[in-house]
């Protein structure tokens, strides 16, 4: 996991499940529907990603589904444009060719 404030800056982050509360004998009430995310450097969270990287190592798993264990996809809250991995200089005519192709594939998305 990673969270950034308003400065965009993501930090890697940690995850524990939810705590709702005590049960009668004292111990924490654990919601493992719900995850708690944080990070230090990061006082007033506006986004998170988890597992957003060119070769994610993600172990996020859901297992409520009688007996099978299906895999977290990487996903994120933000609608933040990133740089693209530039494969020559950002001038090149490959460079914007490549930008200008993945401009055309978001528009059809949106659509």
């Amino acid at each position: 996991f990673a969270l950034a404030g308003n400065d965009r800056y993501f930090y890697p982050a940690m995850a524990d499940f939810y705590i709702s509360g005590k049960d009668e004998k004292g111990k924490d009430i654990i919601d493992r529907t719900r995850l708690v995310v944080s990070c230090r450097k990061v006082k007033n969270p506006v986004a998170a990603r988890y597992a957003w990287a060119r070769n994610p190592l993600g172990n996020l798993v859901n297992n409520s589904h009688q007996e099978k264990i299906i895999p977290v996809p990487s996903f994120r809250t933000d609608g933040w444009d990133w740089p693209e991995a530039p494969f020559a200089e950002n001038n090149s005519p490959e460079f914007l060719k490549h930008r200008e192709l993945l401009k055309e594939m978001r528009k059809k998305i949106e659509k």
